[in-house]
């Protein structure tokens, strides 16, 4: 058992009644390609989108990342937005240059001479990338942190000539924002190194179980005790 470091709020959230939830972007942030045998689509790299969660308190979770809120849709009362201050975490130029070649590989395999036909890859990312809930119905957010580059230049390379395609050398650390189903923030929590959203991580009240991979991917279950400064 193991505690993630904790950071203390940097802002207050903001509550308010909504009347009606936001509504999706209306453009299809994709990219596509088709041959005769088949069509494949694949969402541009961080672009907002629309995140969905079912709460155990009886009412969905949802939101849409281009801006730091959330909604609780409650049955019997009104909508609840919840938001909070953000500072814009810009993409790396590198990094998206490589997301945006290792896409046009792939469909370039299903179709020769692709070439791309969504949205650019935005200059800065989403307020967040994921929803969960605890089982107290406390809204654990992911929020998108800087990309760091966990492979040398040669470690690259050597990737890239072994699977003869490009290599991401960068990933981003996972952290976790806290709040209560009322709108209180309780903190922020860093996951340690190698943890995965995927599969969906357990939360109950603040232990976490979830999956920790190593530097060769072999996958572990860990279970995290975590404390968060007190408000």
């Amino acid at each position: 058992c193991s505690t993630p470091a904790v950071a203390a709020p940097t802002s207050s959230p903001s509550t308010m009644e909504s009347s009606e939830a936001r509504r999706s972007p209306d453009t299809e942030a994709q990219v596509s390609a088709e041959n005769e045998n088949s069509s494949s689509t694949q969402g541009v790299p961080y672009m907002p989108e629309q995140q969905v969660v079912y709460s155990p308190l009886g009412y969905f979770v949802t939101g849409i990342s281009d801006q730091y809120t959330f909604s609780l849709l409650r049955e019997d009362d009104a909508p609840i937005q919840i938001g909070r201050a953000y500072d814009p975490v810009p993409v790396l130029s590198d990094e998206a240059a490589i997301l945006r070649r290792r896409i046009t590989q792939n469909f370039r395999n299903m179709v020769p001479g692709w070439s791309w036909n969504g949205p650019a890859i935005p200059d800065t990312k989403p307020a967040y990338s994921g929803l969960l809930v605890s089982e107290e119905g406390r809204i654990w957010v992911r929020p998108h942190l800087p990309s760091e580059r966990y492979m040398t230049p040669e470690e690259q390379a050597a990737e890239e000539d072994r699977l003869e395609q490009d290599v991401n050398p960068y990933r981003e650390p996972v952290a976790f924002d806290v709040f209560e189903p009322s709108g209180e923030y309780l903190g922020r929590v860093a996951a340690p190194e190698g943890f995965s959203v995927y599969p969906r991580p357990v939360i109950r009240d603040m232990t976490v179980w979830g999956v920790v991979r190593d530097e060769l991917q072999v996958a572990r279950l860990h279970r995290f005790k975590v404390t968060l400064n007190e408000q």
